[in-house]
């Protein structure tokens, strides 16, 4: 509960409600040991008013409710105060007090103001599940998520110029809204739908950047491009933008009237602007003399042949191999380092698991062959490991080197392909473009400025297909949004590549990202926890029931007030808890005893449950013997007994403290709670109080020896005859 207090051996109060600092200015100490062992039991006896439930009231604060300040208990006139518990000092401060009606003290400490209510309303909206205890972990995890989602934005902006989740999810709105408008008969559209680039819930689906590499896969056939090597996210989508951009729409047809379709396109000028403008454009003859370079710089115009299908070939045969390559050695990483069966996998496992294995044979005549062979493997396993990750950094450089040279080779043969593409249309409408052709030092420019006049010039066919303009407007948005996310990753990257402390940053990151996970899973209403947890505060609810009762059996309960079950006497929004007995007698109605005994037996009920939060070994009861008749006392004795003298290694064991003023009965209960041999009882006998100086009091210890056979007899005697 915040301490480490087992037992208390001492206590000293300064300023601490009745208990003033001396004049002299040093507490007096009560001793609750005997021969430096913590005494099983205390029995604090005294006139009321003299200081006895302060002094329960106070260890309460400290053993249970450390974390309230309890600056409502300093003395009146004090500025200070404090409580020191086996010499640990614990400071007063602010204007509070430790409410009595906690779990931890019901739990712990026997208040006569308590045995009303039982705080049995707090004990059931914990252990009762009609009463929905998750719904206040649940509000606690959404409060928690808030908080998480706060420290991620502040870790993004750490290593990040942007906020690259929110740009992702507008450029994946808007490719949404284009697809939506293109012609559902289209190929191209069909393949952009299947990608699966939408939002859910205004989030990327799952896995979308594998949508993307898919895309970037298929998309080529549609524009004659082939697809980069390489696992980059920008490659993929500047790919699949360019291939958008080149897309050549469907053929226009001749019109009704017979209008011929335009020479040039939209789809023919974008081709032409992605090449580089200052190229020049020269006619091709026979006696032209090419050198290759040349031809991956230079449109050549007028051949009745391919003059670049001998290249393309020989490129697109590099990148054929280039690409085998790449994905041989990423399969080969990925058997070192990858998920489920690599070997580095294998290895970490090992490491792990090994000392459980050995578990198998504790105790065993072949513990110490097995060991030694443990040993030797595990020497082997890590030799195994130093040379695996030396092997993945070889294969991971010559994946670089592979994606190097294969974008190099796909970028040329991209270019070329783009060639004869342009190529093919300046072939088929020479006659439009013979002033280029013919023209000295004509450039890419000059045939881009043509054509973009051309298309302002003409009037569009009104056609049945008329719609291909709008579509390959379409796919040219879309392009350019593509081309745009590429860009986007590409800044992303060199933020990732920049930032300081990159591994701690990710690190925390993923951290966070993981209780986000947890935090949004379990405040839903598909939480695996709290499902758990309305099934267990049942049966728990049902044991503790079980326990009392029959601890109240001996007790000498009345029998047909037995079982004792708790019930809601109020409604499910304002419950109000409360005890019945099985002949449906309300708490409220039973006797002044029998409400005491009943929660005698609830707060050595709830302590034997709670022993592990509870965390200290300490039981306190307050004003013991005010509401018991001597036929009461008797059993409630030996429950006290059972606590405070069992074995150090029984989970009943406790330190016992009872307060008590009436001196005839404490006298009796005295006698009763007389200790076996090897077991420690103290009594601390409070004889007055002082304005000036607080209680007064004596530490008694009780010698066994020094009780004869015969005095104990008289003691049991008077015990049995006042009964």
């Amino acid at each position: 509960m915040g301490n480490e207090i087992n037992t208390i051996q001492s206590i000293e109060l300064e300023n601490f409600k009745g208990y003033r600092i001396p004049v002299k200015g040093v507490a007096e100490k009560l001793d609750f040991t005997i021969a430096g062992q913590p005494a099983d039991l205390i029995l604090v006896t005294g006139k009321n008013g003299v200081g006895k439930t302060s002094l329960l009231e106070a260890m309460d604060w400290v053993l249970n409710q450390p974390s309230v300040g309890a600056g409502g208990f300093i003395t009146t006139g004090q500025s200070n105060g404090s409580v020191s518990i086996n010499g640990e000092k614990f400071e007063l401060q602010g204007k509070t007090k430790p409410d009595h009606k906690k779990l931890s003290t019901i739990a712990s400490f026997f208040y006569q103001d308590n045995i009303v209510e039982l705080a049995c309303n707090e004990i059931i909206q914990l252990l009762e599940p009609e009463n929905k205890p998750g719904e206040e972990i649940k509000r606690s995890l959404k409060a928690l998520k808030a908080k998480l989602d706060d420290w991620q934005r502040q870790l993004h902006t750490l290593k990040y110029r942007k906020n690259y989740e929110e740009e992702r999810k507008a450029l994946a709105k808007r490719i949404n809204e284009l697809v939506a408008k293109l012609p559902h008969d289209l190929p191209l559209r069909q393949e952009l739908v299947d990608s699966k680039l939408t939002l859910k819930n205004g989030n990327l689906q799952n896995k979308w950047d594998s949508q993307i590499r898919n895309l970037s896969s298929s998309i080529g056939s549609f524009s004659n491009l082939v697809e980069p090597i390489g696992s980059q996210l920008s490659d993929q989508l500047s790919h699949i933008g360019h291939s958008l951009l080149e897309y050549r729409g469907r053929q226009v047809g001749f019109s009704e009237k017979g209008n011929q379709p335009p020479a040039f396109t939209k789809e023919f000028l974008s081709t032409i602007q992605s090449l580089p403008a200052d190229w020049p454009i020269k006619k091709w003859s026979t006696h032209t003399a090419l050198v290759p370079y040349d031809l991956e710089n230079t449109l050549y115009i007028g051949s009745g042949t391919d003059i670049y299908v001998e290249t393309t070939e020989e490129l697109e045969k590099q990148r054929v191999k280039l690409t085998s390559e790449y994905h041989r050695l990423n399969k080969l990483l990925e058997q070192l380092q990858g998920d489920g069966r690599s070997l580095l996998t294998w290895i970490d496992g090992f490491t792990e698991n090994v000392s459980d294995w050995l578990e198998a044979w504790d105790n065993h005549p072949e513990i110490s062959n097995v060991t030694e062979l443990k040993d030797g493997i595990q020497v082997q396993v890590e030799r195994l490991s130093t040379l695996a990750n030396s092997r993945a950094v070889e294969l991971r450089r010559k994946i670089e080197k592979v994606t190097e040279e294969g974008q190099t080779v796909t970028t040329r043969l991209n270019q070329i392909k783009r060639f004869q593409g342009v190529l093919r249309d300046i072939n088929a409408y020479s006659n439009q473009l013979s002033h280029l052709v013919n023209g000295p030092n004509s450039t890419v420019k000059d045939l881009t400025d043509y054509v973009n006049d051309y298309l302002k010039t003409i009037k569009n066919p009104v056609a049945e297909e008329a719609s291909a303009v709008d579509e390959t407007d379409i796919f040219h948005q879309l392009g350019r949004v593509f081309t745009d996310w590429s860009s986007l990753e590409i800044q992303k990257a060199e933020d990732e590549d920049n930032a300081t402390d990159l591994d701690s940053l990710e690190q925390a990151e993923k951290m966070i990202t993981d209780a986000l996970a947890i935090s949004k899973q379990e405040s839903g209403a598909r939480s695996q926890l709290l499902s758990v947890i309305e099934v267990i505060p049942q049966a728990e609810l049902e044991q503790l029931l079980r326990n009392m009762n029959s601890l109240l059996a001996g007790f000498h309960f009345p029998n047909d007030f037995l079982p004792i079950r708790l019930e809601n006497h109020g409604t499910s929004n304002t419950p109000k808890w409360g005890f019945k007995t099985s002949s449906d007698v309300k708490f409220e109605d039973l006797s002044t005893g029998q409400k005491s005994q009943l929660a005698i037996c609830w707060t050595i009920n709830l302590n034997l449950a709670m022993a592990e939060q509870l965390g200290h070994r300490v039981m306190g009861f307050d004003d013991f013997t005010t509401s018991l008749d001597m036929n009461q006392l008797i059993p409630a004795a030996v429950l006290l007994r059972k606590l405070a003298y069992a074995d150090a290694s029984d989970s009943w064991k406790r330190q016992i403290i009872v307060t008590s003023h009436h001196e005839d009965l404490t006298n009796r209960l005295l006698d009763f709670l007389l200790p076996p041999q090897g077991m420690l009882m103290k009594v601390i006998q409070f004889e007055d109080w002082l304005p000036e100086t607080g209680p007064q009091f004596n530490c008694l210890n009780v010698d066994m020896g020094k009780v004869n056979e015969e005095g104990l007899q008289d003691a049991v005697k008077r015990v049995v005859q006042d009964t």
